[in-house]
């Protein structure tokens, strides 16, 4: 047979055999056990907190919170007004440009909790609790989306947040503390007594004292909390101020007072419908006195005042105190570990002879008219009181009243209104309707407060998101008192189609102003939520939250709009070939970024000839990335020769460990591939190369992974072997 014969029977064959040998694909391995752990980490979808520690001079050197609270938790009031506006993230140059006299507090921790009590003198978190690890000398200082600055926190410490902690913050029910639960100023570990200060964290909220709901801004995977601490205060103890009314009053009636034991600007208020009503004070013991004076409301008067002292923990008070009845004025001194009650007994001047009708509003004002009917004579009567007043009605001069049932009919200003309860004397008064019948009895004065109540103003919340489906939230709370709130969250079902919100936000809420910040959706592998409009249809003021103001009449619609930035994608896939027994240990591929995500692929000693990350690494900001090889994995007296490559190439030269890739947001995603090429052991390796000699033939097949590439191939190498035959 001819030397050409045998060539295109050899040819025939390889063609034939190509044909009929699929494509191999190398499944991804697990590491055997023993081999380094494979992993994959992102900062896309890590969210962290750097919680802060400091311990101040004084007072003089804190600063508080956002909303004043009358009963803050600190033992003497701050003296620095916060320099953050509502909404704002928690930022350390704001904290550094008004924490002079503080330095920082190593070895502090915090505590994050899924819920909170308030009954201590310090708040707590409970339900799932977490304790962080101690407030170090030093900690890497993190942007808002967690890369690293390049400069340091004293005092700090940086945790990630677990996936349940991430989805009680959406839905604002992820809380924090100084200290722990048992011990909230950590006097156990430090051996010595501080102070609390002031706590912030996250988007700064309005909750008072050692209590802080822990969100994330628009955008932002990083957090900052920062506590504050004074160390050399005297001890403290307690003053409690409570009124007592004679009787029920049959609406809720305010009783002003002023004091220095409050925090908001030297004044607090009691509500009371007859019940007891009181708030307690914990302050650092003084030798000087705290006075408390009351404001006695138009037609009450003070019908005793009593202060009294008591040691909760045992033994004899030495608080004293001095009272004023005329004046509605208490003097305290207090002393601490005493607790000293000061009880405000109040009265309304008894009505006139005859009937007397005064009308309370409670969410909205106008003009209400009366008609007092007993069957012969009619009388009409006026009052506008303003919202949360009460007013007495005028006209009809009802002194002179004969004894008898009176029918009382009301017109108010608008339908919207009910007539949600009556008391005479103390006594409720069965109502239907606008209407209620009263009974005049002679010789006895008869007064009728009607308690009516406007349609209470509801909030609806709404999200859309766009390019996906996620879970955002909504934090609601008073906009100008220290209240921890409500949330309310909803998961979106289709794109650009808005999701009613539901939590535990109330129905309807009272009348006033209310802070609504919303709650971005997290960010996953597939992208980060960027918040892209915060509308209402009425009653709402800009800024980072949104001012809502709620009135008779409104019921604002407000609407989270989100838009979906699809992430970069990193695939990292180590390969090995050539000898099987040129490969005695693991080969390990890593890769590190500067924004800190990283992976690691391992191709275990139990043979595995292909693996990649557990998950592609995913990128929300541009970075850089560098790929090594920390092991090989070769046997004694073989050798191996690495190549690395990237797709989409963008023109690179086939990469040599340690590479660098920069991450651009330009590109969907990234794969670099670095191959591990073994020799024989005794021998060199070579680059292996397709077109080599027939004895790569099934390599060249299988790396190209398609017959028809596969057969150009072969009739390349058919031409050039024709051409050395000849």
């Amino acid at each position: 047979m001819s030397r050409t014969s045998r060539y295109w029977i050899v040819t025939a064959a390889a063609l034939l055999v190509a044909a009929a040998v699929p494509v191999a694909v190398l499944p991804a391995a697990r590491a055997a056990a023993g081999d380094p752990t494979p992993f994959a980490t992102s900062l896309a979808t890590r969210y962290q907190v750097t919680f802060a520690a400091r311990d101040c001079a004084g007072y003089e050197n804190v600063m508080a919170g956002q909303v004043r609270p009358a009963a803050g938790e600190s033992p003497v009031r701050p003296a620095r007004d916060s320099a953050y506006h509502p909404g704002q993230p928690v930022d350390p140059d704001v904290e550094e440009a008004n924490d002079d006299g503080c330095q920082p507090l190593s070895g502090w921790r915090f505590t994050i909790g899924s819920g909170y009590d308030r009954k201590t003198p310090l708040s707590v978190v409970t339900g799932a609790t977490a304790t962080t690890a101690q407030t170090m000398d030093s900690a890497p200082r993190l942007d808002a989306v967690g890369r690293p600055t390049g400069g340091n926190l004293a005092g700090a410490v940086t945790v990630p947040l677990t996936d349940e902690q991430v989805r009680l913050a959406i839905r604002r029910q992820l809380w924090v503390q100084g200290g722990t639960p048992d011990d909230p100023l950590l006097v156990g570990a430090f051996g010595k007594q501080y102070a609390f200060g002031a706590l912030r964290c996250g988007v700064d909220g309005h909750t008072d004292g050692n209590l802080q709901w822990l969100g994330f801004a628009s955008g932002a995977r990083h957090a900052f909390c920062y506590a504050y601490y004074v160390h050399g205060v005297p001890a403290a103890g307690s003053v409690t101020v409570r009124v007592r009314p004679t009787g029920p009053v049959g609406y809720p009636q305010t009783f002003p007072f002023t004091s220095p034991l409050s925090f908001a600007a030297g004044a607090f208020a009691l509500t009371s419908s007859g019940n007891p009503a009181d708030v307690t004070f914990r302050r650092a013991a003084s030798p000087t006195p705290f006075p408390i004076r009351a404001q006695v409301p138009a037609g009450w008067h003070l019908a005793d005042l009593t202060c009294a002292a008591s040691r909760p923990g045992g033994g004899t008070a030495t608080s004293t105190a001095t009272t004023d009845a005329g004046a509605a004025t208490a003097s305290v001194t207090l002393v601490a570990g005493d607790l000293v009650t000061c009880v405000y007994t109040v009265e309304p001047v008894p009505p006139p002879q005859g009937l007397t009708l005064a009308v309370y509003a409670e969410n909205g004002t106008g003009t209400f008219s009366f008609a007092v009917d007993n069957g012969t004579a009619k009388s009409t009567l006026t009052a506008a009181p303003a919202d949360g007043t009460a007013a007495v009605a005028t006209g009809a001069d009802l002194t002179a009243v004969a004894a008898g049932a009176y029918q009382v009919t009301v017109t108010p200003p608008d339908a919207a209104w009910t007539l949600a309860s009556v008391t005479c004397n103390g006594a409720d008064v069965a109502a239907k309707d606008l209407t209620t019948t009263v009974t005049v009895t002679a010789g006895v004065p008869l007064g009728c407060v009607l308690h009516l109540a406007h349609k209470p103003a509801g909030l609806q919340l709404r999200v859309v998101t766009a390019g996906g489906v996620a879970t955002a939230g909504f934090a609601v709370v008073p906009a100008d008192r220290p209240d921890p709130g409500w949330w309310s969250a909803a998961t979106t079902t289709g794109y650009g189609v808005p999701a009613p919100a539901a939590g535990d936000l109330p129905a309807t809420l009272p009348n006033g102003d209310y802070l609504l910040t919303p709650v971005p959706p997290p960010s996953t592998v597939d992208g980060g939520w960027q918040l892209a409009s915060l509308t209402c249809t009425a009653g709402a003021t800009a800024g980072a939250a949104l001012r809502v103001t709620l009135g008779a009449g409104t019921d604002p619609v407000c609407t989270a709009s989100y838009q979906l930035a699809p992430s970069t994608r990193l695939e990292l896939v180590a390969r090995a070939e050539g000898a099987a027994d040129g490969r005695k240990g693991s080969t390990v591929v890593e890769v590190s970024c500067q924004d800190g995500s990283a992976g690691r692929v391992v191709l275990g000693t139990d043979g595995t000839a292909r693996d990649n990350l557990p998950e592609a690494l995913s990128f929300l900001e541009p970075t850089t990335c560098t790929v090594t090889e920390p092991a090989s994995g070769v046997a004694d007296g073989s050798g191996v020769d690495v190549s690395a490559a990237v797709d989409p190439a963008h023109g690179q030269a086939p990469l040599t460990l340690p590479a660098q890739l920069d991450v651009a947001r330009t590109v969907a995603s990234y794969t670099i591939t670095v191959t591990d090429r073994f020799g024989e052991p005794g021998g060199a390796p070579r680059r292996a190369t397709l077109l080599h000699s027939f004895k790569v033939l099934p390599a060249a097949l299988i790396g190209v992974g398609m017959f028809t590439l596969g057969a150009l191939v072969l009739a390349g190498l058919v031409l050039r072997r024709r051409a050395a035959y000849r």
